[in-house]
């Protein structure tokens, strides 16, 4: 054991402290060197190949479809008095934290989650209660509920409110106890041409609690459409809770700000990286031979904690049943209220040697939906495997995997991408070091041990898959442990951890290999024969799903739409939803037979 910490003096690591990669500036050492662990005992391993995803909607039909929701929901606007909505700041505290002032009076709170924090949620407690207007004829427009209310063409109503957080770089609402009725809608927009929505239903995941895409800016519009003649309205409502301040310190809200106003600021001003850190645009397959495929299987987490948002990485892996699997840290994002705010941003980069953020538009995630399930995750290799909602961006790619060893395979190369300090990609190299001593409660052989050769990580990397150099994943990134982990570049007195993908693979097995993408104990199948097909389509840019089904000789068909009963229609065969709902999205449906619990399987149609 002295001998043990001789050599770790030697190396500059006695005493070492311990810092996960999406910690927060000043974050308290933690954790004294340990003598290595000898690590496990792990048989030779299962892999599988990566692979594309099949293509869908690019970039620039992303963003036709968001400026035409924009446009529409501009036109369709209530109008606003001056007293409407909500306008406030963050305190002193808050904005302090997020480096955005300097405040001699503050105090520099510790931050035991060890998460890069980009933002704070400002409260807001504005409850939406349409049973108060009951016997008032909306279609007559007015003030409600501290908005602006007015009539539409098709005998339902518009309600629209604006909300500010000054000085924020992107905003995005936290609205809870909603349960809107199938011919209802909300949705967020600015005045820049960024929309997103339909929240629809009882939002993600069946919640009742919806926490919007972002927005860049410090101004965002909810607004909520009722198609048709608004009936039930003593049912109608919910609570504005608050609006999540982003701050510059996530690199994408600034950019977004940046290139809205037409500034020319550099892509990592305000929170620049360490001078280690490398451009992944400037590194080709003369480097590594994947790194085309892996700029595909990254994205950026935005999401909410506790009443504050965090950044962090991730990537998509692949798996037998082709699910939108996306592999993170469990230090990151490690429960479903967390999960169901989870926004992704693809594609987000910089030109090699490019200064502004001309490109900023470009991420092509933002028309996404909200939201993730989670399979798995566990402190023990720091994991989380999350099932996402959103569509993938044409082009994605799904990164193959290992689970054999190699957490003492000395100088074993490994390749990562990661966003720190949410900036756009970035990219580094690491080799396996099993000499170096370990930190207290990360064992080597349940966590990978690297030194960095090239590039760097920094708050925001957490959770980034790292790679061998066939192109498989062989775990994800923790953080950092060594004697100066404050300052990134040090390699010599610092170590790059990684939890393995070998320890903990059992309990991602069934998940990657068995064909099991929506975790737990699948659906019981349907009755065999009774069968659902469907298609979508858009009419005016309005959604129409056309449903055909078989197998079944039940006089009627009750039509279910995201678990809600939509409609009861005889047993044609068909049935036609055109909704009003625009922009991007899905629609899950299932038909059943009147009255009884014989139903269909499921479909889920994207638009």
């Amino acid at each position: 054991m002295y001998s043990m910490i001789r050599a770790i003096a030697a190396l500059g690591l006695a005493c070492a402290a311990l810092v996960a990669h999406a910690a927060l500036p000043g974050a308290k050492p933690m954790e004294q060197c340990l003598e290595s662990d000898p690590g496990m005992a792990v048989s030779s391993g299962k892999s599988m190949a990566g692979y594309p995803v099949a293509a869908t909607k690019s970039v620039q039909q992303h963003l036709d479809t968001m400026f035409e929701l924009n446009a529409w929901l501009q036109a369709e606007a209530a109008p606003l008095s001056a007293k409407a909505g909500f306008a406030g700041e963050l305190s002193r505290q808050a904005r302090f934290e997020l480096g955005e002032i300097d405040c001699p009076e503050c105090e520099l709170l510790e931050n035991q989650e060890r998460r890069y924090l980009v933002g704070f949620d400002n409260p807001i407690g504005l409850d939406v209660d349409f049973s108060q207007a009951a016997g008032k004829s909306l279609q007559s427009g007015g003030e409600f509920a501290r908005g602006g209310v007015r009539g539409a063409a098709d005998g339902g109503f518009v309600w629209t409110t604006r909300l500010v957080s000054k000085g924020a770089s992107g905003v995005r609402v936290h609205v809870s106890g909603l349960d809107l009725p199938a011919n209802a809608a909300l949705y967020v927009y600015n005045l820049r041409g960024e929309a997103f929505g339909p929240y629809i239903g009882k939002g993600i995941n069946g919640s009742g609690e919806v926490v919007t895409n972002m927005v860049s800016g410090e101004e965002v519009f909810l607004q909520l459409r009722v198609s048709g003649a608004a009936k039930a309205l003593d049912r109608l409502g919910f609570r504005v809770e608050s609006i999540g301040h982003i701050s510059g310190r996530f690199g994408i809200a600034r950019d977004l700000d940046a290139a809205a106003t037409d500034a020319k600021a550099h892509c990592t001003s305000g929170t620049p990286n360490a001078s280690c850190v490398e451009n992944a645009e400037c590194f080709g397959t003369n480097r590594y031979s994947h790194i085309n495929n892996l700029r595909k299987s990254i994205a950026a987490m935005l999401y909410r904690s506790g009443g504050s948002y965090y950044i962090c990485t991730g990537g998509l892996i692949a798996n037998a049943s082709d699910a939108p699997m996306f592999l993170t840290a469990n230090h990151c994002l490690s429960k479903g209220n967390e999960a169901n705010t989870l926004e992704v941003y693809w594609n987000h980069t910089i030109g090699c040697n490019q200064t502004n953020c001309q490109y900023a538009w470009n991420v092509q995630g933002r028309a996404s939906e909200v939201g993730a399930s989670i399979l798995a995750t566990n402190r023990t290799g720091d994991f989380t495997l999350l099932s996402l909602n959103s569509t993938l961006p044409s082009g994605a790619f799904k990164m193959g995997w290992n689970s054999t060893p190699v957490a003492n395979t000395s100088n074993l190369q490994l390749y990562r991408i990661s966003h720190p300090s949410g900036a756009p990609q970035a990219y580094s190299e690491q080799k396996v070091n099993t000499t170096a001593g370990t930190c207290g409660t990360l064992p080597r052989g349940t966590y990978i041990y690297s030194t960095d050769n090239l590039g760097a990580t920094e708050g925001g990397s957490s959770g980034s898959p790292v790679l061998n150099a066939a192109g498989e994943i062989v775990g994800q990134l923790y953080g950092a442990c060594g004697s100066d982990v404050n300052n990134v570049c040090n390699s010599t007195a610092n170590r790059t951890v990684d939890g393995a993908l070998a320890a903990y693979f059992s309990s991602v097995e069934s998940h990657l290999t068995g064909g099991d993408g929506g975790g737990g104990e699948p659906p019981p199948p349907p009755p065999e024969g009774f069968a659902l097909s469907g298609s979508g389509s858009k009419v005016q840019g309005r959604w129409r799903a056309d449903l055909s089904w078989t197998g079944s000789s039940a006089s009627n068909i009750t039509v279910f739409r995201n678990d809600s009963a939509i409609a009861t229609v005889s047993n044609s065969g068909g049935y036609v939803d055109q909704t009003d709902f625009r922009g991007s999205g899905s629609l899950t449906y299932r038909v059943c037979e009147a009255g009884t619990s014989t139903c269909s399987n499921s479909v889920t149609i994207s638009f």
